[in-house]
């Protein structure tokens, strides 16, 4: 009897450190739904999952060389990423794209090679062929950049041609500081294109 109470304790103990470990089950919501959350907010853990794989159109190589401009950018899923750090406070977890600079180009002078860090995930439920990112360009000076902004990707199919419309919304951050080194925040301007048409490769 008693070798039989010890296996119900044991087993109610690891139950609970079990539950604890796992912690409490999340809630998938479809990405496209996410700002509806963001609107009416409830206290349960949240998983914004792509379950209708809307950001798969997305991934993959993209190219535009207009003569003037050259970029290149890959875009990777990446999923169930944790959406907290240590500013914003969020327990909740996304399916997200990521876009990398592999190479961009100023009449043939080489800006930027492997910048990463253009993310984000918000699918519109009025057009699901689109998805907005926050936007950042690498700092030209030993000072991070001041300004940010809001970029746009909408995928058109042409026939066999598929392209990518890249649309972009600045930001400036109204705080004006200087680094450790002196130097002041990196107010110029972006040097990518506002508006731009790559093709995928």
């Amino acid at each position: 009897m008693r070798i039989i109470i010890l296996i119900i304790v044991f087993f109610s103990v690891l139950g609970n450190s079990y539950s604890q470990v796992l912690g409490e089950p999340e809630i998938i919501v479809p990405i496209e739904n996410q700002v509806d959350f963001y609107h009416n907010p409830i206290e349960d853990l949240l998983y914004y999952k792509d379950v209708n794989n809307l950001l798969d159109k997305f991934v993959g190589t993209w190219e535009v060389n207009d003569g003037v401009n050259y970029l290149k950018i890959s875009i990777a899923k990446h999923e169930h990423l944790a959406m907290g750090n240590k500013w914003f406070k969020n327990n909740d977890f996304e399916d997200k794209l990521i876009l990398t600079i592999v190479s961009f180009k100023l009449n043939g002078v080489v800006k930027y090679t492997n910048e990463a860090g253009i993310g984000g995930n918000f699918v519109s439920t009025e057009n699901l062929n689109a998805v907005e990112l926050n936007y950042k360009e690498p700092s030209l000076t030993s000072c991070f950049r001041r300004k940010s902004g809001n970029l746009t990707l909408e995928v058109i199919q042409n026939g066999s041609t598929v392209q990518l419309t890249w649309t972009r919304v600045n930001m400036v951050y109204e705080t004006i500081t200087t680094c450790a080194d002196g130097t002041p925040n990196d107010d110029s301007d972006y040097l990518i294109p506002e508006n731009l048409v790559l093709n995928k490769l």
